[in-house]
């Protein structure tokens, strides 16, 4: 067994209902709370549960709901006078993945003095440093069942000046606290259920690829993320109501955002990051395009790995050491990426061929760490390859 630090998560408060504990967490760090969120949460009243319970314990709180999508530094520059004018003692990140990112986001800004993009950690550009004292505490509720950012040390940002998507990294702005409450996924449109659904599976995924960092201990959390995500997201998809597979793909998202945190990503995610910056597709649709190409060029390397992983999928699939009996295996992967009816071609969002050279040079220029600590090393010819696989 490999040696391995057990990294902190927060506290996590999972299950439906779980959102009344909110007022004591709270409690823990002061009585004013800003409310991040976004506009459509707060106008079909998903968030209406939330603010009746602070309001029933006196919680003083301002909302914010103008987050955005994928947040971009124009972003942070709208809201940070707001989040320095006034002596706030925790945010809160009511939404999808990019609404945790972008609270996370604002509580380094709200007491630092830097641009939010000096924090951003790329391959090719050391962040500023954080300074965890300086830190406003943040306590996530998602809504969504994809990123895992209630538990991940991430938040992405996206710089359209430069065209660059980077993660700003570090343990200090993991969420104090987690309110899963698999009832606000519900809402969840059918389309998104999958969108976010397939992004945590490819979280759990890629980091049983990652050489470098993964660990038995990681491998366990990801193995046990995607048997609940394969076996749940279908049937959160056909009925949206279905509250026992809400529960499960939230546990399922959850988990495979403690695995990326232990274990990181790789590949697919290298591409996928100058993909959104550049051509605005959702992170979830990018990550579908590129994973399926990804596997297949990995082969022959991480048998031991496709072998674990292929069964979840079929439990009639007969574990080989064969090439050409794993690559059929890889097939139930497809279908099931596949039964969501995505568009999961580059084409489909407008890209043409002469463009991927633009998303080869940045993943190459910005993003080449997590590309070496894939299971095997691809060079530039292999890159090209797997993009190409993606028209």
């Amino acid at each position: 067994m490999t040696v391995f630090h057990l990294k902190r998560f927060p506290k996590v408060i999972f299950g439906e209902g779980a959102h009344k504990e909110l007022p004591e967490l709270i409690g823990h760090f002061g009585n004013k709370a800003l409310i991040i969120t976004m506009r459509d949460l707060f106008e079909i009243g998903l968030i209406d549960p939330v603010l009746e319970t602070l309001r029933e314990s006196n919680i003083d709180f301002k909302i914010y709901k103008d987050a955005k999508p994928e947040p971009k530094i124009e972003n942070y520059k709208e809201v940070i006078d707001l989040v320095r004018s006034e002596d706030f003692d925790v945010i809160i990140g009511f939404g999808g993945g990019s609404v945790i990112d972008f609270a996370k986001g604002l509580s380094i800004v709200a007491r630092h003095d830097k641009s939010i993009w000096d924090y951003v950690n790329l391959s090719n550009k050391p962040p500023a440093k954080i300074y965890s004292d300086k830190l406003l505490p943040v306590i996530a509720i998602p809504t969504t069942s994809g990123t895992g950012s209630e538990v991940t040390p991430y938040s992405v940002v996206i710089n359209q000046d430069t065209e660059q998507e980077g993660t700003i990294k570090d343990e200090s702005i993991i969420p104090k606290a987690a309110i899963v409450d698999p009832s606000f996924t519900v809402a969840l449109p059918k389309e998104w259920t999958a969108i976010t659904g397939l992004d945590a599976f490819a979280h759990a995924l890629e980091s049983l690829f990652n050489k470098e960092n993964r660990t038995d201990y990681s491998d366990l959390i990801a193995m046990e993320a995607i048997r609940n995500i394969v076996q749940y997201l279908p049937l959160a998809f056909n009925d949206g109501n279905n509250m026992a597979a809400r529960e499960k793909v939230a546990y399922g998202a959850t988990l495979a955002g403690m695995a990326i945190s232990l274990a990181g990503t790789t590949v697919c995610h290298a591409l996928v990051h100058p993909t959104d910056a550049r051509f605005g597709i959702p992170h979830g649709k990018s990550v579908s395009i590129y994973t399926s190409a990804v596997l297949r060029h990995t082969l022959p390397n991480g048998i031991d790995i496709f072998n674990k992983v292929i069964p979840i999928f079929n439990p009639q699939y007969e574990v080989s050491n064969k090439v050409s009996s794993i690559s059929k295996g890889l097939n139930f992967i497809e279908e099931f990426i596949a039964q969501f009816s995505l568009d999961l071609r580059l084409s489909d969002y407008g890209i043409n061929k002469k463009e991927s050279d633009v998303i080869l040079r940045d993943a190459l220029g910005y993003m080449f760490r997590p590309i070496r600590q894939h299971e095997v090393i691809f060079d530039e010819k292999d890159l090209k390859k797997i993009i190409a696989d993606c028209f």
